[in-house]
């Protein structure tokens, strides 16, 4: 791999190229094999945090039991847990129907849930989990653009 392919990947890429991933994208570049390339730097992204539907984090809640658990203690005038129920319905930090789950005050809501007994650690995880996603795969369109253009050069 020639410099100039190396910094054309790593600008399609968005990060800096590992040697496992200079060492998988050697042999491809011999005879251009850009689909596999693009797989290499799409295998390599970091999952990134995403805010979630307000659907979701019911969902994630339900699964876990935490909704009844949340849901009795409403029913049961537990003001805490009425105020759950309208924080997480009316998040419009990242707009309608969207909580950030980073956000300090989500953090605290589910801080104080979590003390309280209303919300279990696997309903927490649940949540956590729902915001995380997959890396955008790279379309190997992109890679042979920069590669034309690095061989060029």
């Amino acid at each position: 791999m020639t410099p100039a392919q190396q910094s054309a990947l790593e600008s399609v890429a968005g990060r800096a190229l590992t040697a496992l991933d200079i060492a998988a994208i050697d042999p491809l570049l011999v005879n251009r094999q850009d689909v596999q390339i693009a797989a290499v730097l799409t295998a390599g992204q970091p999952r990134r945090r995403v805010s979630i539907t307000v659907e979701d984090v019911f969902n994630a809640l339900y699964a876990s039991g935490d909704y009844v658990t949340l849901k009795q203690a409403q029913m049961a005038g537990n003001p805490l847990a009425a105020l759950a129920f309208g924080f997480l319905s009316d998040a419009k930090a990242l707009g309608p129907g969207r909580v950030d789950l980073d956000a300090a005050p989500t953090v605290a809501q589910l801080d104080a849930l979590q003390a309280a007994g209303l919300l279990s650690q696997p309903g927490r995880d649940a949540l956590d989990a729902a915001g995380w996603t997959d890396a955008e795969p790279i379309h190997y369109n992109r890679i042979s653009d920069a590669l034309n253009v690095a061989e060029v050069i």
